[in-house]
């Protein structure tokens, strides 16, 4: 982040207005590494450990989710809410006649929420 201005100012945007970076850190870092986290280190599990959890077939929390090769973000085609992914099913519709069963599929791997992808990644995908 050191010295990339513009991309600053668009995290301050999402933090709902903290003007300052100083104080806009703080959250930055609970965000990406955990809650309470001070530092990357103090929360943050080795690779090692988040492929077993993943392995196992259990969820990991998105601090640490985002840390991985998250193919969504890739592969998936466009990623948001219900509402969101149907407005984008029927714009590729009318564009391209592209009929689909389906335009929102669940995210696996971690906690979404409700976010959703357009594609339904059946391979890894968080690696």
């Amino acid at each position: 982040m050191r010295g990339h201005r513009y991309a600053r100012h668009g995290y301050v945007k999402v933090f709902c207005g903290k003007t300052k970076w100083s104080k806009l850190l703080p959250d930055y870092r609970v965000l990406l590494y955990g809650e309470k986290a001070v530092n990357p280190s103090s929360s943050a599990r080795n690779r090692e450990q988040l492929e077993r959890v993943l392995e196992s077939g259990d969820q990991l929390p998105l601090h640490e989710i985002l840390r991985l090769r998250v193919r969504y973000f890739t592969a998936g085609t466009a990623i948001g809410s219900d509402a969101f992914l149907r407005d984008i099913g029927k714009q590729w519709k009318t564009q391209h006649g592209m009929d689909r069963k389906r335009d929102a599929y669940p995210m696996r791997c971690g906690e979404w929420g409700s976010l959703r992808t357009f594609r339904n990644l059946q391979v890894r995908p968080v690696e």
